[in-house]
Order: C-alpha cells, then structure tokens, then sequence
C-alpha cells in the first residue's frame, strides 16, 4: 500500500474518467492516510467531470448516513463539498445547488420556526458539514439558493457569518450577470 499514495499523485495530474474513479475509490482505502490525500487532491488538484461529481455526491451521502460522526470525518467530508461546489467542469450549478440545499436542510432540520429555540446547539460536526454547503451555495448558487439563505439569516449564531459571506456572494455574482 505504500506506493499507493504516489500513484494517487499520478492519477491527479491526470483528467480521464477512469484516473478520478480510480481517486474517488481511494477515498474509501482501510488506510487514513491514503484517503486523506485523496480527498486532499480532489479538493485542490483536479477538476472533477460530472460523473465524477455524482460518484464523489454519492459516496458523500453514504458517509452523512453514519451516526456519531468524529469531526475528522466531518472536516473529510466538509472538504469533498467544497470540491464539488469548485469543480467547473463537474455538475451543473443547479444540481449542485439542490443538493447542498438538501444536505444542509437535512441536517438543520427542526431547527426553523420556533422549534430552533428548542432545539440544542448544533454540534461541531454539524456545523462543519453545513458551512461547506453554504459556502459552496455562495459560490454556485442562484436565486434558489440566496432564497435559502434568507431563511437561515437570524437563526444559528454559528452560521450567521458564513450565511452573510454566500449571500453577499451570491448578489455580486448575479448583478455581474446583468
């Protein structure tokens, strides 16, 4: 397994279906190491193609699935959402947009209206996972998304911040458009 982690690095630089496949796979490896450098790659050296992003979306879902999640495993996944919401050549910004809204409601779920003063804080793992899907809003979401947000501007003080930067980028980027 040792020259796994170089052949990985090969696989990187390269940009055929086959090499990211063979990268997303390397996300599940028994070996921390190997999976954290996948990750690291995909989030900072490749441009994924749209399979590549639904396989990555997949795999990222099955590991939402997972109950008592380590923040090491949310900062894992943290970093895949954000390489999807990079990914120029990879789904397009609507569906990107469904499913990070999906994810992020997923896990805030109950926490509107007046339940959201019931409800506990959101715990660390959480609020990792849910400032990677609004910030990937920020960077490739619409109107859709920017609807979104407004619904989540006065609730979690975590989130505020995060909330402002996507919203206030998603309004440069669609004034640019006009």
């Amino acid at each position: 397994m040792k020259a796994f982690p170089i052949k990985i690095e090969v696989l990187s630089r390269f940009r055929t279906q086959k090499e990211q496949d063979k990268l997303i796979e390397a996300l599940k490896d028994e070996e921390e190491k190997v999976r954290t450098h996948a990750a690291s790659l995909i989030e900072h050296e490749l441009s994924l193609s749209e399979e590549s992003s639904h396989k990555l979306l997949f795999f990222i879902k099955a590991m939402l699935q997972k109950k008592n999640m380590t923040i090491n495993e949310a900062v894992f996944i943290a970093s895949l959402l954000k390489a999807i919401g990079r990914s120029g050549n990879g789904m397009n910004k609507e569906s990107v947009e469904n499913e990070m809204i999906a994810i992020a409601a997923d896990l805030l779920k109950g926490r509107t209206g007046i339940l959201k003063f019931i409800k506990a804080e959101l715990d660390k793992e959480q609020l990792e996972i849910i400032s990677a899907c609004l910030s990937t809003l920020g960077k490739t979401g619409g109107t859709k998304s920017r609807d979104y947000l407004k619904t989540l501007l006065h609730g979690d003080a975590a989130l505020s911040k995060i909330v402002h930067q996507a919203t206030e980028e998603i309004n440069r980027r669609l004034v640019s458009k006009n």
